[in-house]
């Protein structure tokens, strides 16, 4: 059926639109998440927010550690 010499699961991903050549859109920016996260945590009441930033400080900290050699945008 197909005319290149591509593998079976090249031609599926293409035709299913997961290839690698086509970005996913669809998966939210980090930074996009953490300003979904900071405008639940300021929609919260005054005494619930100071837990709420701690529990995201932590969050970034323990992602940072994991990943040190991340590239800084």
């Amino acid at each position: 059926m197909l005319s290149d010499d591509r593998s079976d699961e090249d031609a599926a991903s293409d035709e299913t639109g997961t290839g690698d050549d086509v970005p996913d859109t669809t998966a939210p920016r980090p930074d996009e998440d953490l300003l979904s996260r900071l405008d639940i945590v300021e929609s919260q009441p005054l005494s619930d927010r100071a837990a709420a930033y701690e529990a995201i400080h932590e969050d970034l900290a323990r992602r940072l550690e994991h990943n040190p050699e991340a590239p800084h945008q």
